[in-house]
């Protein structure tokens, strides 16, 4: 025999081994092993190990990206890089993760620009949305440090904790508040940003640079009396109308994907009610303990009185 280093037949066919460092090895099972670690590698790389999953397709719905062109059906996935286009009536309803959600429809289009959302403890989940047409509805409720923002061609809008609808056209974008907090800012060169803290607030651009709050929304200026703008802008009932189809009907989406509570044009008025995500489930939670303890106050209110009026009476009696 030879020393280390050198090739050893043993009698073998010739080719089908191979000598690595000192070692024999089959070349089937070489190859077989280069295989399986390049499908690791692949599984585990941050654009393909994380992906969004169509838990509905309404109508014809198609992507585009890292995995090529495809047509989308329930239980298919998308990835970072993906363009999902959405034929017109129709709509997808993806989940990113069990608490974060997205309903895409109304001819809409969407690129998925980043999504890093399953990630370690400390580490910040970044999910990037680029809503180039028509509407949606996104719903979170992650918890830790997270980056999530969508961007459109006139605005961007930052996430935080946020259950929101948004419109996208060529001539603006429109976001309605549900729960949490968003911040608005047109794409325009000195664009203005605007904030909403408020449930059914209503923010608008239609120059990608001022960025409006609909007159009638709970945050609007007291000024303001809902039946639109000077400048002869739509009132809130009529952006209701045009650009939030959720709104008025939601019954093609999932249960995971609805929001309970009244709709926005019949809650408006004082701003009350919120919504509280509870699991997988977001319930309508203010306007119920308001509800409650309207109730119980008037009760009260009516056992004292009662009991006042009859001890007065008596009183006159005797």
């Amino acid at each position: 025999m030879q020393r280390f280093g050198a090739h050893w037949n043993l009698g073998r066919p010739a080719g089908s081994w191979l000598h690595l460092g000192g070692c024999l090895v089959k070349r089937t099972k070489f190859f077989k092993g280069i295989a399986l670690l390049t499908a690791a590698a692949i599984a585990g790389s941050p654009v393909l190990a994380q992906a969004g999953e169509l838990k509905s397709v309404l109508g014809e719905v198609s992507a585009s990206g890292p995995p090529g062109k495809r047509a989308l059906k329930q239980g298919s996935r998308v990835v970072a890089g993906d363009r999902v286009e959405v034929g017109g009536g129709g709509n997808a309803q993806i989940e990113f993760t069990e608490a974060t959600r997205l309903v895409a429809g109304g001819a809409a289009v969407l690129t998925v620009a980043t999504l890093d959302v399953n990630v370690a403890p400390g580490r910040t989940k970044t999910l990037e949305l680029d809503a180039l047409d028509g509407v949606f509805r996104f719903m979170s409720d992650e918890t830790g440090e997270k980056n999530f923002k969508i961007r459109a061609p006139s605005a961007t809008i930052e996430l935080s904790g946020t259950a929101l609808e948004l419109a996208v056209t060529p001539g603006g974008a429109w976001t309605l508040l549900l729960d949490g907090r968003i911040k608005m800012c047109g794409t325009a060169e000195g664009a203005e940003c605007k904030t909403a803290t408020r449930r059914c607030t209503m923010l608008r651009t239609l120059d990608a640079k001022t960025i409006e709050v609909v007159p009638g929304s709970p945050e609007a200026p007291i000024k303001d009396d809902g039946e639109g703008t000077a400048g002869g802008g739509a009132s809130y009932a009529q952006e209701i109308e045009a650009h939030f189809p959720y709104q008025k009907a939601q019954s093609d989406l999932l249960e995971e994907f609805q929001l309970a509570g009244e709709p926005c044009e019949e809650e408006r008025v004082g701003g009350l009610g919120d919504f509280a995500l509870d699991g997988s489930q977001v319930r309508h939670g203010k306007a119920i303990r308001i509800g409650v303890m309207s109730a119980l106050g008037a009760g009260i209110a009516c056992i004292l009185l009662c009991g006042k009026t009859s001890t007065t009476s008596t009183n006159k009696t005797n």
